[in-house]
């Protein structure tokens, strides 16, 4: 996993709330998080194989 994708304040800064305030989506690094699910504190459902890969394709966009 690379650090230096994380490390651009920038991505992290631009965000939206989508559909009224359901879901936050940080649009640079193509993430959605489900507010409910963020206040309760759960654990994501994503599979470190598919994490995996997603860092893969965000890598090479960077490259």
């Amino acid at each position: 996993m690379s650090v230096q994708m994380f490390q651009n304040e920038n991505c992290w800064q631009n965000w939206q709330f989508l559909g009224g305030g359901y879901a936050i989506e940080w649009v640079d690094l193509d993430e959605h998080i489900g507010v409910e699910g963020l206040l309760a504190g759960r654990q994501s459902g994503e599979s470190q194989r598919s994490l995996e890969r997603w860092l893969s394709t965000r890598e090479a966009s960077i490259n």
